[in-house]
């Protein structure tokens, strides 16, 4: 087994998982995870009153 290479692999993810995942919304805001799932919960809850009543 290369051990360096999975140190590598595992150094790289650590170093990747200390900033925040931030999503970009065309390419002009910013938007975090929980802003994202608020958004998609809304979107849903749209759709299915739209369905409902058509």
């Amino acid at each position: 087994m290369d051990f360096s290479a999975i140190k590598f692999q595992i150094m790289f993810m650590i170093q990747r998982s200390q900033k925040p995942m931030v999503l970009t919304a065309s390419k002009l805001l910013p938007v975090n995870i929980a802003q994202f799932g608020d958004i998609v919960q809304k979107s849903y809850s749209f759709y299915l009153v739209l369905k409902n009543r058509f």
